[in-house]
């Protein structure tokens, strides 16, 4: 229980702390010249892992072989979508470009200005990561999905996008997202039944076909974009079809 209100609980701490002075601006600052030693490619890849509608194109490849997760990762991801929408609309916070003078920022990937607060991209990997964390009980695992969370989010400040008070919002929000929908699955178990799983692969491949052009602006991840876009509704319609059609003596 320490755990489950404790990493949120730093985060936000964390938000307050760096909110109170310039530690703000000077964590973007540092975070936004990474790419100085790295490369553009490398973090327009790390940041398309934050983008929501990738989330939702795995869901029909994991529901094929763990529906309960799938069902959760559904539940949690529209927690998070409301959330986070519902945030980005009370609070209106400006992002780094509306601040900042073009010579002090190096943007990757699309020009945003507002809309700041909280990170989406943060919230989708974090809800993402913690769901799977959960389902998996695998200290070793769960770290690593936490570090990949951590990096995701770090690279929305990387590609110019958001403040480092974004992202901590965004990772405190997806792993409170994550909870409350592996909350509801376990209370609402109708979403392992045959119409429910149906919704998974039908919202999987929906996903995946507008994924597969969609607008992100990050150029040198459409590769990563096209591919996964392409598995993801490939495993998706094979679980579709095994779920209606199975083989002879699995049905």
């Amino acid at each position: 229980m320490a755990l489950v209100w404790g990493v949120p609980a730093a985060l936000i701490l964390l938000l307050l702390a760096l909110h109170a002075g310039s530690a703000n601006q000077d964590l973007f600052s540092w975070l936004n010249g990474l790419s100085r030693y790295t490369g553009d490619p490398v973090w327009a890849n790390i940041t398309l892992l934050g983008e929501g509608l990738l989330a939702f194109t795995l869901l029909g490849p994991i529901a094929a072989r763990r529906p309960d997760v799938a069902w959760s990762l559904l539940l949690s991801g529209v927690i998070a979508t409301v959330a986070v929408h519902g945030l980005k609309d009370l609070f209106g916070q400006p992002r780094p470009l509306e601040i900042l003078a073009p010579s002090q920022i190096h943007v990757i990937g699309p020009s945003l200005y507002a809309a700041s607060f909280p990170s989406g991209h943060a919230t989708a990997i974090a809800t993402f990561a913690t769901v799977i964390g959960v389902y998996l009980r695998d200290r070793r695992w769960q770290l690593a999905l936490a570090l990949v969370a951590v990096v995701v989010g770090a690279s929305r400040a990387v590609v110019g996008a958001h403040w480092p008070v974004d992202i901590l919002a965004g990772l405190a929000l997806g792993w409170l997202s994550a909870l409350a929908g592996a909350w509801l699955a376990l209370r609402l178990p109708q979403g392992q039944t045959r119409p429910w799983q149906t919704l998974a692969f039908v919202l999987s491949l929906w996903a995946a076909w507008i994924f597969w052009d969609a607008p992100t602006g990050q150029v040198h991840a459409q590769l990563l974009q096209r591919s996964t876009s392409l598995v993801g509704g490939l495993l998706g319609l094979a679980g579709l079809f095994a779920l209606w059609w199975p083989r002879r003596g699995q049905g």
